[in-house]
């Protein structure tokens, strides 16, 4: 072990302090899944997916977003 940084993959810190390694070429997503209490009552929202069945909201983390951001935004997009 030569001790040398590996020169085909980079890291970058996004603006939320999360580290993303990525190789040239590579194409980096990150998905945040978002948890809604429907009600008091103990139930939460899901949305069907046709046949892939039931899910929790979820969606990608635009490249300048934060986890926090992408999270209420995918919270703000579900219609009930």
């Amino acid at each position: 072990m030569s001790g040398k940084a590996d020169s085909s993959s980079s890291s970058d810190q996004r603006d939320d302090g999360c580290f993303v390694k990525s190789s040239p070429g590579s194409v980096v997503n990150t998905v945040v899944s978002v948890l809604i209490p429907a009600e008091d009552n103990g139930k939460y929202l899901m949305v069907r997916h046709g046949d892939r069945g039931w899910w929790l909201p979820y969606g990608k983390v635009q490249r300048y977003e934060t986890i926090k951001l992408a999270a209420v935004r995918i919270a703000t997009e579900v219609r009930y």
